[in-house]
Formats: structure tokens, sequence, C-alpha cells
């Protein structure tokens, strides 16, 4: 009797099982649509200012709170749906706008006033003291020359007195290299 040898050995077999498996999850804010609007203005003044598109340019406006790899990505979404029925809705404040630098690449966000609120909700929701820094992107990896085509522009625009409620939370599931909506999950519902 002689073995045949095949490219699907029984270590490729476990970590294919293994993979598909893996669930890939993204814990959000998705802003009212008056926000979402105004965050399309934006980035539609940022395109004329460069004069081409750029990264995030068509992206859904959100706030990220924390993103999840794993295997148990069902039992995770229903613990932080029992943690999230305990915490109270709030209302996000946004105020002008800010930049991160990331090496020679630069990205532009709405900066959120209480941004405390929610670094306190992901800790309730996860039980650990993420290192996280909320804000509602615009524009993500800039040229330092794309940056200061639109940086001015948006530095001299008063953009405050903005504000919604947060009382969900949207979970993204990544299916085929896109975020499909998974789940929503209301805060305070206990």
């Amino acid at each position: 009797m002689r073995t045949v040898m095949t490219s699907r050995s029984p270590v490729r077999l476990k970590k294919k099982l293994l993979d598909q498996r893996q669930t890939e999850l993204w814990f959000t804010i998705v802003p009212p649509p008056h926000i979402r609007s105004d965050v399309s203005v934006l980035r539609d003044d940022i395109h004329y200012l460069m004069g081409h598109g750029f990264e995030g340019q068509r992206s859904m406006p959100l706030v990220s709170l924390f993103r999840y790899t794993g295997e148990y990505g069902h039992d995770l979404m229903d613990l932080v749906e029992n943690r999230a029925k305990k915490w109270e809705p709030f209302n996000v404040f946004l105020k002008d706008f800010g930049y991160s630098v990331q090496g020679d690449r630069r990205s532009i966000y709405i900066d959120l006033v209480n941004r405390y609120a929610i670094t306190e909700l992901v800790e309730h929701l996860t039980g650990f003291s993420e290192n996280i820094w909320p804000v509602l992107p615009l524009a993500r990896n800039l040229s330092s020359g794309d940056f200061l085509k639109c940086w001015p522009y948006l530095k001299a625009l008063n953009y405050g007195n903005q504000h919604f409620p947060c009382t969900e939370i949207t979970i993204f599931k990544k299916e085929n290299g896109k975020w499909i909506k998974e789940r929503i999950i209301s805060l305070g519902a206990e």
C-alpha cells in the first residue's frame, strides 16, 4: 500500500478551519444623518482643495470604539450587548478639527470634546482600559503637501456647538473584504 501526499496536509487543513472561524468585528458609534451630511460636505471641500481623491473619502463617518479578531465574536457581541444595557445614553459633542501624524502622513478629524465619555464606555464594555483616542475621521494618510493644501481652510472654520445623542453601538463584521453591518446594540435598554 502506498501513501499519497497531497498539498492538503492535516496541519494546513486545521489552519484553514481555524481561519474560517476567525471573526473580525468593529464596534463603532455611527452619527445621525445631519452629522454624516456635515462630514460629506467637509470631505468634498478637502477633495476640491487637494484636486484629487483621498483615503477615507467615501467611507461611512463613524467613531471607532474598538476592533476584535478571534473565534468568539458572537459571544463578545452578546457580552457587549448585556453590558451596554446598563450604560445610559449620552451626548457626543463635536468641536473644530485636529490632525494626527504617522511618519510622513497626516490624518484629519473632527475633534470630540467629551472623549472621556466614550473611553469610559469602552472600558465598561470590554473591561479593559483601552488606550483609544476617539475622533470622527475626515481624511486619512495625506501627504504633507496635500495636508498643507486643506489644513489652513479647516483650521479657519468654526465647527462647534454640534452634538448628537449616542443611544446605540453599531457592530460591523468583515466579510469578503467588506465591512457589513452585523448588529445594532441599544444603550440603557435595561
